[in-house]
């Protein structure tokens, strides 16, 4: 039992030294490094959104989207991304 002991305290002191990581690290970019992430909003809401949020999926101008799952054309967006992934 007190080897176990002695293994939690020592993993504990070791990750607790750990400096944790900013979200630019944890994206792949510096520490310091100043990033913005684009968000295509309201995806679902109507076909001419979904339309406009696939082509700036597609040409690589936003890296996000968020669905509006109680909208009406929420079913072709969760098609497109189906066939996209």
């Amino acid at each position: 039992m007190k080897h176990y002991l002695c293994l939690i305290v020592c993993c504990a002191v070791l990750f607790a030294q750990e400096k944790p990581k900013t979200l630019a690290e944890a994206l792949g970019y510096d520490s310091d490094a100043k990033i913005v992430i684009l968000n295509a909003d309201d995806y679902g809401m109507c076909h001419a959104e979904n339309l406009g949020t696939q082509k700036v999926l597609e040409a690589g101008i936003v890296s996000s989207t968020t669905m509006m799952m109680p909208c009406p054309w929420v079913l072709e967006a969760v098609e497109y991304i189906k066939k996209t992934i």
